[in-house]
């Protein structure tokens, strides 16, 4: 039995994000009016007693919202801990901001209102863009606080960064994949939320904690997946690497990626169903073979100038196709639909042309520049080709 469920995680990044949000409104009233009294100032002396009331109430509002956060984060810790059997200390005293981080901050939000023209709504905005991304990694922060203090005592407690849904993007799908691998040291969790992370840190053990509807090993497998896909030379590597991987993620349909999910394959209507399955089959059956790599066939009807599927994909079966010539055409129709940003060839019953042979010909070849350009092998392997 999963020890963190799905419905504990939801609920837990939904109370963060209700305790986000009102931090934000609370520093909303009282932040426009001293910003008016702060231009309104007749000289600096003035203007530093407006200066030290804004960040008065910007810390208040920050510290107030972080301190919610790193309750949430404690309670999530203790239950976490009760199932898992880790051995408790006493809840640490979270830091929160300090008053010179917010005058800091308030100093060089007010300078862009003589600097660059800045009205107080866009200044208020700024203020609670960055109050939101303070608090937002709070809980995070507290939570990998406790668990490097545990882990003097079982050295093998680690965390895990999980989203709270799958809309998360590819560099938090990568931290996901590797499940409970990560070591707290007291500073932080490895990898700061970028803004708008709803990824959240969760301790246990490898191998044996489990966060229900998340299979780590088979989430790491699609990332590899997805790295085949790429064929990407040794000299690529470190965060570059990491990086062509994680775009690459972000092609595939959310729910393959985070859960294995293949995806349905879909019809604009009935009649172009019926059209499909009557006039072109083949297509049918590449969209087979695509849907087993996450790639979403949401088949629209191309008659006016459209690709394939709704996303912009055009899929060419090669059934015959011997030279480059006939490959060039296929690109060359490709780039005359006015949405296409992707093509995928599928060869994998194409008797008459080797991969390498088409591979290379889509490599050299100057059509359809505009977008990406795949290839799917006689072994059912995907491969992008640029």
């Amino acid at each position: 039995m999963a020890q963190v469920t799905r419905d504990r995680l939801r609920a837990y990044s939904e109370e963060i994000a209700r305790a986000v949000e009102e931090a934000a409104f609370e520093l909303g009233p009282e932040m426009l009016e001293l910003v008016a009294l702060f231009r309104a100032a007749s000289d600096e002396e003035e203007r530093a007693v407006w200066r030290s009331a804004l960040a008065e109430a910007y810390w208040a509002a920050v510290a107030n919202g972080q301190e919610a956060c790193c309750a949430l984060a404690d309670e999530l810790w203790r239950e976490t801990a009760l199932a898992e059997g880790i051995e408790r200390k006493a809840p640490a005293v979270h830091k929160v901001m300090g008053r010179d981080e917010a005058m800091a901050r308030i100093r060089s939000v007010m300078a862009c209102l003589f600097e660059r023209g800045w009205d107080d709504a866009k200044v208020l905005r700024s203020l609670q863009a960055t109050l939101r991304a303070s608090v937002e990694a709070a809980p995070n922060t507290a939570m990998a606080e406790s668990i490097a203090r545990a882990a003097a005592a079982q050295g093998s407690l680690r965390y895990a960064r999980v989203p709270a849904d799958a809309e998360a993007c590819g560099f938090c799908f990568m931290i996901s994949s590797l499940g409970f691998a990560y070591e707290a040291k007291g500073k932080g969790p490895d990898h700061p939320n970028h803004p708008n992370c709803r990824c959240r840190v969760v301790p246990g053990f490898e191998g044996k904690t489990e966060v229900e509807g998340f299979d780590f090993a088979a989430m790491r497998g699609r990332w590899e997946q997805c790295e085949a896909t790429l064929a990407l030379p040794p000299d690529v590597n470190g965060k570059e690497r990491d990086r062509l991987i994680q775009a690459e993620c972000e092609t595939r349909d959310p729910d393959w990626l985070w859960f294995g999910r293949v995806p349905e394959i879909t019809f604009e209507s009935d009649d172009l169903k019926d059209e499909i399955g009557r006039e072109r089959p083949h297509e049918l059956v590449t969209a087979e073979r695509l849907r087993k790599h996450g790639i979403r066939c949401d088949f629209v009807d191309d008659s006016a100038g459209l690709a394939d599927f709704a996303s912009g994909s055009e899929i060419k079966t090669l059934d015959g196709a011997a030279s480059r010539n006939t490959i060039e055409s296929h690109l060359k129709s490709a780039s005359k639909k006015r949405n296409a940003r992707v093509v995928y060839f599928d060869n994998s019953g194409n008797g008459a042309m080797g991969d390498a042979e088409l591979e290379r010909y889509l490599a050299e070849s100057r059509r359809f520049r505009r977008g990406s350009v795949y290839a799917i092998g006689h072994g059912g392997t995907l491969r992008k080709i640029r």
